[in-house]
């Protein structure tokens, strides 16, 4: 047989040993990713499971992501709403699956030259019980700035028909603000995010 010959089959047979030592390892890391897909999924099932029988977790909530300004409520009050916005701290799917959810509320002043006060943030249960204040005294909104408030997905206490009560005056005429929750969940390899549009509950009469 040829020399050339001899070699080609020696790189065939050695290309072909490669391919399957790397098919080897695909399939080995394809197996190592499966199992603890399956081990998030069953940890996620007990935890999804223990809401029907454990009491609403007390975790500590997080501080606004974006810090507002202490300040005094308007002399004059020109404009102002409370608003309700729907949250969901968890859901049902499948064969009645809870799926967890993080909450994050967004106060979104529009106005381009003029702030506004935000006087409560209040989240509610599903029963209409006062879980938690985020607002203690009246906060400043800078002209388009942002104020977020966030529930942890792990903080199950709002239940499906939690509940945001927000208060906003202003001492000038202002565009109207922006206010939403944005529900994100994950698991395995399903995400989920949606969002909830405040509804304006009163209008804020002018005082002198």
């Amino acid at each position: 047989m040829p020399k050339t010959r001899q070699n080609s089959d020696w790189f065939t047979a050695l290309a072909k040993r490669v391919n399957l030592a790397f098919a080897a390892i695909g399939l080995v890391l394809v197996g190592v990713l499966v199992v603890l897909g399956n081990v998030f999924d069953e940890r996620l099932k007990e935890m999804e499971t223990s809401l029907d029988v454990a009491p609403m977790t007390t975790a500590p909530f997080d501080s606004p992501l974006v810090t507002t300004t202490p300040t005094e409520m308007p002399e004059t009050v020109v404009s102002g709403q409370t608003l309700y916005v729907p949250a969901y701290s968890h859901i049902q799917h499948v064969e009645n699956r809870i799926y967890l959810l993080a909450v994050n509320l967004s106060v979104r002043n529009t106005d381009a030259s003029h702030p506004i006060t935000v006087a409560t943030v209040d989240f509610y249960d599903t029963n209409g019980e006062l879980v938690r204040s985020y607002v203690d005294s009246p906060q400043e909104l800078g002209p388009l700035a942002i104020g977020e408030y966030v529930v942890d997905w792990q903080h199950t206490a709002g239940g499906a028909g939690a509940t945001f009560i927000v208060e906003w005056v202003a001492g000038e005429e202002v565009t109207e603000p922006v206010v939403e929750a944005v529900m994100v969940g994950a698991t395995g390899t399903q995400a989920m995010a949606f969002v909830r549009k405040g509804v304006v509950m009163a209008e804020r009469e002018k005082k002198e």
